[in-house]
């Protein structure tokens, strides 16, 4: 819920400086895309709730919170923007998934809060079209990594390392990933060089495989306490957890 707050308390004294853009009828009106329907129907309705609770907790009767429901889809999450945009709102918090913002750059007069970028300054380090790109190459690597298990040269995509060549428009969108670029392809090792043609290479990972998340880490084994996990399950279990910013 803190980051509800944190989200609500910045736009109040965002719309309070410029109220003639933000305020109709003496109400800041925000947007809110959560999935209220179908398979993560729960995140969506615990988030509203959290969002009440934020609303209760900052006290100011302004804030309206207007929900619509995406479903995790990202047909449907573009038209439940569009409608918030039709009613005049600005500012939309979410959506949940980073999957649910690759249509959303048609809508240049709303500005997006997505709840899956952990980064407290709210800035957007990754616009939906670079989402978009994004997912057209975790495609090509998905179908590469299932070609590879057909023929049973791996076991699964966690076993794999990837190495993409892409041309410097492509890498300069993957490289805003970081060290997150392998969760989205879902693999244990990624990277990208640079070249003129997009290509994907599949290796199999010769590291240790981890008994909490199941990727593979040269970490593993190197905590006494805990010598069968690694370092960031350590993290995650040991402390306030790892810091990601995408996924």
């Amino acid at each position: 819920m803190n980051k509800i707050i944190k989200i609500i308390l910045f736009l109040a004294f965002a719309f309070s400086a410029t109220p003639g853009t933000v305020l109709a009828n003496n109400k800041i009106k925000i947007g809110l895309l959560v999935p209220l329907t179908g398979k993560n129907s729960e995140i969506g309705q615990s988030i509203i709730k959290s969002t009440r609770l934020a609303i209760n907790t900052i006290n100011n009767a302004s804030i309206e919170i207007v929900p619509k429901d995406t479903q995790s889809n990202p047909a449907i999450t573009l038209r439940a923007a569009k409608e918030l945009a039709n009613s005049g709102i600005k500012i939309v918090i979410g959506p949940v998934f980073n999957e649910s913002l690759i249509y959303l750059d048609e809508l240049s007069e709303l500005t997006f809060l997505a709840l899956t970028n952990k980064n407290d300054n709210f800035s957007c380090l990754i616009s939906p079209s670079d989402w978009k790109r994004i997912f057209e190459i975790k495609d090509l690597v998905n179908q590469s990594i299932e070609k590879l298990r057909n023929e049973n040269m791996i076991k699964g995509s966690l076993d794999s390392k990837v190495i993409i060549s892409a041309n410097s428009e492509d890498k300069a969108i993957l490289d805003k990933l970081g060290e997150e670029l392998h969760f989205v392809l879902i693999s244990s090792e990624a990277s990208v060089i640079t070249d003129t043609d997009l290509s994907i290479s599949i290796e199999q990972s010769d590291e240790k495989k981890c008994t909490r998340c199941w990727h593979r880490d040269e970490s593993i084994g190197s905590n006494e306490s805990h010598p069968e996990i690694c370092s960031r399950c350590e993290k995650n279990i040991e402390s306030d957890g790892e810091a990601r910013f995408f996924v």
